[in-house]
């Protein structure tokens, strides 16, 4: 296997912090696996570590860290994913092939995680005061899309949306194809 890691998960930090001001212009290639055609780069993004893989020159994931810890784990676990043989099942993920009934469970399982999250949040933070139902959702709403819009943390949020011709399409991360509402559509690249 020709797999080759210039830059070992728990040294991105660090090699993030050295290289901050190229990163900004240019993404440096931290690890590589010829076999598979998969190149992981490193950029700076708004001043956070971003990676991407490609797989065939062809964008499949991108991916940002928040600290040093989240850096190396990031790392590691995209390492992992698209440079061993796991490669194989992380290439399946991305298979279109989901059908309906998988895609809806896909969204279920995902809104229920996404609830138990922030109604434990609203409570701690409400410190059991609030009548968390009532809000869990709007908060949850408009929580997701402030880490999308304000700090770029790509949201894993399965849900369907509506393309400008009306067809309904499934997407993984939605927020990245959506236009909001204080927002003109010529604005919203895609």
């Amino acid at each position: 296997m020709s797999a080759k890691i210039y830059i070992e998960a728990e040294d991105t930090w660090r090699y993030f912090k050295e290289n901050e001001d190229d990163l900004e212009n240019v993404m440096h290639l931290v690890a590589e696996n010829e076999d598979y055609g998969v190149e992981i780069y490193l950029e700076n993004e708004g001043g956070l570590p971003g990676f991407s893989a490609y797989v065939d020159s062809d964008l499949m994931l991108t991916e940002r860290a928040i600290n040093e810890k989240d850096c190396e784990i990031t790392a590691a676990r995209i390492y992992d994913d698209y440079l061993t043989e796991r490669f194989f099942e992380t290439l399946g993920e991305h298979d279109d092939s989901l059908t309906k009934v998988d895609e809806l469970t896909i969204i279920d399982e995902r809104e229920d995680e996404l609830d138990l999250v922030f109604e434990d949040l609203l409570h701690i933070a409400s410190d059991g005061k609030a009548d968390t139902y009532e809000i869990l959702e709007q908060v949850k709403d408009d929580v997701l899309e402030l880490l999308y819009r304000k700090y770029k943390i790509s949201i894993w949020r399965p849900m369907y949306l509506v393309d400008e011709d009306g067809e309904e399409f499934y997407e993984e991360y939605p927020y990245e194809c959506m236009i909001f509402d204080d927002e003109e559509p010529e604005k919203k690249g895609a």
